[in-house]
């Protein structure tokens, strides 16, 4: 076993060809010389922070605007939308279909009726 060891220790001594930077070097850990293995935690660093400011970003709650539908109950029963589409149900009110909504921008559906 302590010959192990000492085959080990004369193996620390010897420079290895680092992987990344193509140079023979004392090696860090891995197979990395010390001065790349400190160049890939800065960029490891650099990635953990931008994925935590997307992931911050991302579950940020943010005031929801609303997508107004305007109803026209006298031309051919139609919503127009904020967004710039139109909408027509074949049955019942946005309530009693269960749309919450909009369609075409995700936004909350606020109604207001048109009088024509």
């Amino acid at each position: 076993m302590d010959e192990i060891k000492d085959s080990l220790k004369h193996l620390k001594s010897i420079p290895f060809f680092c992987r990344r930077c193509g140079e023979w070097k004392w090696l860090g850990k891995g197979w990395l010389c010390e001065d790349c293995l400190r160049k890939q935690i800065v960029e490891f660093e650099k990635i953990a922070g931008s994925i935590d400011r997307a992931i911050r970003a991302a579950t940020e709650v943010k005031p929801q605007e609303t997508c107004v539908w305007s109803f026209d109950q006298w031309s051919d029963d139609f919503y127009e939308t904020s967004c710039g589409k139109a909408f027509t149900l074949i049955e019942g009110t946005l309530e009693e279909n269960d749309m919450r909504y909009c369609t075409y921008c995700g936004k909350p559906i606020e109604t207001t009726q048109e009088d024509s």
